[in-house]
């Protein structure tokens, strides 16, 4: 696997290094602060990152926050504080496991699975949601293009939609693009001219 590490104590960092070598994973970047951590991801698109929390510049849940928006990846948090805050507000950032210093190599290998198990879990999810949030939209532009053609040639909105089906099966495409087209189309129509003064 392919690993981001930022931790600005160089001894902690060093250790790490060694243990994911030795778990048979390839350190790409390692970063000092926060906003480095940030920038190495962005530029070496890991599989991972191990965050440590407190850091210079920008702390590790910040920057896990902006890697979650802007290129989604496994995140595994360090910290040297077992508090059930910080552990809170390391999920709440995007991290997807949760370390404590100092750690073992047993630790590290077990968190790095439940951290990607987690991330892919998560990924699934997303990937599911945002399909259902399409079907939901394609659904309300059909159903508007179905009310509108109704009430333009006075049929009922079940005969609509079977007009919409064939037209769509004729012209070789989805419903939702002839939807689109009608509900466009009466956009066009129930725009006033314009009057010259």
């Amino acid at each position: 696997m392919r690993v981001v590490i930022a931790e600005d104590d160089s001894i902690v960092e060093l250790g790490l290094q060694r243990m994911l070598k030795s778990l048979g994973h390839q350190v790409v970047a390692s970063a000092r602060t926060g906003e480095e951590a940030v920038q190495m991801v962005k530029k070496s698109r890991p599989h991972m990152a191990i965050l440590d929390i407190e850091m210079p510049e920008r702390d590790g849940l910040d920057a896990a926050h902006e890697i979650t928006e802007t290129c989604p990846i496994a995140i595994l948090m360090l910290t040297a504080f077992s508090d059930h805050s910080l552990v809170k507000k390391a999920a709440e950032s995007g991290a997807f496991a949760y370390l404590v210093k100092p750690v073992t190599m047993k630790q590290l290998d077990a968190a790095m699975g439940l951290a990607l198990a987690r991330f892919q879990d998560y990924q699934k999810i997303k990937k599911e949601t945002d399909g259902l949030r399409q079907r939901l939209e394609e659904r309300k532009v059909v159903d508007r293009a179905r009310e509108i053609l109704a009430q333009y040639l006075g049929i009922s909105e079940g005969e609509a939609l079977r007009r919409m089906q064939a037209e769509s099966r004729r012209n070789r495409r989805k419903i939702e693009e002839t939807a689109k087209a009608i509900i466009a189309t009466c956009e066009i129509l129930s725009r006033s001219p314009t009057t010259k003064a």
